[in-house]
């Protein structure tokens, strides 16, 4: 038993000296993860302490323990020639190029000669290292007689190795390359409470008063918030590009004795260990002359740190003239800082609220409610979007706004009210001038001249604000359809179970695809935009192009007549539509120009001209002295024959009777009279056609006319209306040769 303990107690201290000394030492794993380099030991994570001897000058690199790093390292820091923050990133490019070194050649069995023709004897850097607790070192010496490479010597000293120049390049720096190139502890806007800038420029002053920012010299005006941040960040994130020295005693020569540049902040940070959990500090950055030897550097300090060198293309973002640091935005708040907005405009008021996630919308003119409703999202942050786009013009200094520019009694007066706590923004607009429109902000003691067009955003306009879908109708609720044009004519289109029927200037049907378009844009209907809250003489509503009336039953009734009519007047054109007005609604919108290629014709069937192979009898066609006449082939020969020719049918024939059935216009022209340019006082063809009908037969005379730029007119002499037939299909409607061979099919034979 007392054996068994003892053992016990033996194979624990065992274990806790192989972990203790594993946790010192490379392991294993590690070492054969770099079989073949030839510093197998070398592990980058491991290493405590690298000193590199340049040039008899030694830099010691080290880094302490860390409990809140995983590997329980710190940070690292240069102890020698001078005491300060190691640049992280130069001395990680460093540890990653020495971890993994690979021998071009290994040379065994030096003699004391080999290593002083090698260099190793008096070498270029000495390097040591440690890595946990052991500590290693290499040499390095000349380059080979080759050039591809440069010797290296480890603890052995019969054993060297040819590796690339690289690693000469990589142990070639200055002590200063490894001082860190952080400037100050970092900086934020949120934290900023007051920002100094002195240049060329002369002195500017920004004070943080509540939560805006405010220029109180050289001017008592608005800070622009994205500029002022601009330069905090700048500062924030700048770097030095090099480290030259800790000795203040020569400011001057370096130009920061008497800077060409002097930023101060007032910062107040979060402070967990003070009482009001705050502290207050300053930081002070000086901008000096160009640093020696480095073009597109100066020499800068921060606080009472090193002087060191920065590039002057990051350094020019700290420098913001007075015309830059004025807010010149109408409104220079973000969309979720507002919270409600009061627009008075005369008489008038407009008042916009958000509940929730949602926004209404209220006007009224002397306190008496107009119109309310909800408020499109996309509309409000669009005109949010204009009014940021909005800047001054200039800036005209002052006490307090002037009586003259009009801002003592201000026509317009938007309040921009924000989150609870944080004061409401107020823009007030007074005189015209010219072009432009006097602005005073609440708290400003400058007078901003806008452009004109400010006065437009700033109306008490509710129709900016709708949503532009306006209608919500099922299309197949849809029971009829009126159209009145411009010049009085009237179309209608119903509907029942049997399909459409169309009641209009001429006895037709009507083009089934054009009505079931308007019904289905028009159902849906949405705005383009809205152009005013009420019709005004420019945009032709008086006397409108269009007037369209549609009416709708309940899904729930199978049949019966409308109990919901809407009607949409269309007046003059915009440059993205026609504007329009629906129902009573005195809003006045834009319509989609795909409506209205759908109103442009009228809405007679483009096939109207055709006669169906199964109705027609006979056909004459008249051209000058010749006539052309077609006949149903009589018996039971199918198809069609030429007049007097025998029962078999013809090809002919039959093409002409199937291009009569197919006709079909590319265009019609306004119901009314022909034109004499369309030719029908000496038309060049006229077609009667006898066609059989459920209620018995009929006549009808089709004339053909001039040739068009899109085709050749053509009329139904029952019809007041023009046609536009496609040319090849006239063509082949009047050929007057004889086809001896036709490969189209007969076609079948009139009941």
């Amino acid at each position: 038993m007392r054996t068994s303990l003892v053992l016990g107690f033996l194979a624990l201290a065992l274990l806790a000296f192989i972990v203790v000394f594993e946790r010192g030492s490379v392991t294993t794993t590690e070492r054969d993860q770099r079989k073949g380099r030839v510093l197998d030991s070398f592990v980058r994570d491991r290493v405590t302490v690298l000193e590199i001897q340049r040039k008899g000058v030694t830099t010691r690199l080290w880094r302490g323990a860390d409990k809140t790093n995983a590997l329980g390292l710190g940070a690292w820091q240069v102890s020698t020639p001078y005491t300060a923050k190691a640049d992280t990133e130069a001395v990680d490019n460093l540890l990653g190029d020495l971890e993994w070194i690979d021998a071009k050649r290994t040379l065994s069995d030096l003699k004391p000669a080999d290593a002083q023709r090698f260099g190793l004897d008096k070498p270029r850097y000495r390097v040591a290292f440690e890595v946990g607790n052991a500590k290693l070192s290499f040499t390095l010496g000349t380059e080979t007689p080759q050039g591809d490479g440069v010797y290296m010597q480890l603890a052995d000293p019969r054993q060297a190795y040819v590796v690339g120049k690289n690693v000469a390049s990589t142990l070639d720096h200055e002590p200063a390359e490894y001082h860190t190139k952080e400037l100050h502890e970092g900086v934020s806007i949120y934290a900023t409470r007051k920002l100094s800038l002195a240049d060329a420029h002369g002195e500017r002053i920004i004070d943080k008063r509540g939560d805006q920012l405010w220029l109180s010299k050289p001017q008592e005006t608005l800070a622009s918030e994205p500029a002022v941040s601009a330069i905090v960040n700048a500062l924030d994130g700048l770097r030095a590009t090099r480290y030259v020295t800790d000795d203040k005693a020569q400011l001057a020569s370096y130009g920061l004795a008497a800077p060409i540049t002097d930023l101060s902040l007032e910062l107040r940070n979060y402070d967990e260990k003070a009482k009001d959990k705050f502290s207050e500090s300053t930081l002070r950055f000086r901008i000096g002359s160009s640093c020696n030897s480095h073009v597109g550097e100066s020499y800068v300090m921060a606080q009472e740190g090193p002087v060191m060198c920065a590039a002057d293309a990051e350094l020019q973002k700290l420098r913001k003239p007075t015309e830059e640091l004025r807010e010149a935005r109408a409104l220079p708040l973000d969309d979720a800082d507002i919270h409600g907005v009061n627009l008075r405009v005369g008489e008038a008021e407009l008042a916009l609220e958000q509940k929730d996630d949602s926004w209404t919308y209220r006007s009224s003119t002397q306190g008496q409610q107009k119109a309310s409703g909800a408020v499109d999202p996309a509309a409000l942050a669009d005109w949010f979007k204009a009014l940021r786009a909005v800047t001054a013009l200039r800036f005209d200094p002052g006490v307090a706004p002037t009586l003259d520019a009009g801002l003592t009694n201000a026509s317009v007066v938007a309040s921009f009210i924000r989150a609870k706590g944080s004061a409401t923004y107020e823009l007030r607009l007074g005189r015209a001038e010219l072009d432009q429109v006097a602005a005073g902000r609440s708290g400003d003691h400058s007078v901003l001249w806008f452009p004109q067009a400010l006065h437009e955003l700033l109306s008490a306009s509710v129709s900016r604000f709708r949503k532009p879908r306006l209608l919500e109708e099922p299309q197949a609720s849809f029971v009829h359809l009126a159209l009145v044009r411009a010049d009085g004519t009237r179309e209608a289109v119903t509907k029942d179970a049997s399909g459409y029927h169309f009641q209009g200037p001429v006895q037709a049907s009507c083009e089934r695809s054009v009505v079931d378009e308007i019904v289905r844009l028009v159902s849906a209907l949405e705005a383009v935009r809205f152009a005013a809250d009420a019709a005004r003489p420019e945009h032709g509503l008086q006397h409108p192009q269009w007037t369209l009336t549609l009416g709708y039953r309940d899904p729930a009734a199978a049949t019966g007549s409308a109990n919901r009519e809407h009607t949409l007047k269309l007046g003059a054109a915009s440059s993205d539509g026609r504007y329009a007005q629906l129902d009573s609604d005195p809003a006045v919108f834009v319509v989609s120009p795909v409506l209205l290629d759908q109103l442009e014709q009228p809405l007679v069937s483009r096939s109207a001209l055709a006669t169906p192979v199964e109705e027609l009898l006979s056909l004459s066609i008249e051209q000058g002295a010749n006539t052309l006449r077609i006949e149903h082939a009589a018996g039971s020969a199918p198809g069609f024959v030429m007049a007097g020719a025998s029962a078999a049918t013809s090809p002919r024939a039959d093409g002409i009777a199937r291009t009569l059935a197919t006709l079909r216009a590319s265009a019609l022209a306004p119901y009314g009279k022909p034109t004499p340019e369309q030719g029908f006082d000496h038309p060049q063809a006229r077609i009667t056609v006898r066609q059989k009908l459920a209620a018995g037969e009929r006549s009808r005379t089709l004339l053909i006319g001039k040739a068009g730029a899109a085709g050749v007119f053509a009329r139904d002499q029952a019809l007041d209306l023009t046609f536009t037939l496609p040319s090849d299909a006239v063509e082949a409607l009047l050929a007057r040769n004889t086809v001896a061979h036709d490969a189209a099919p007969a076609l079948a034979p009139a009941p």
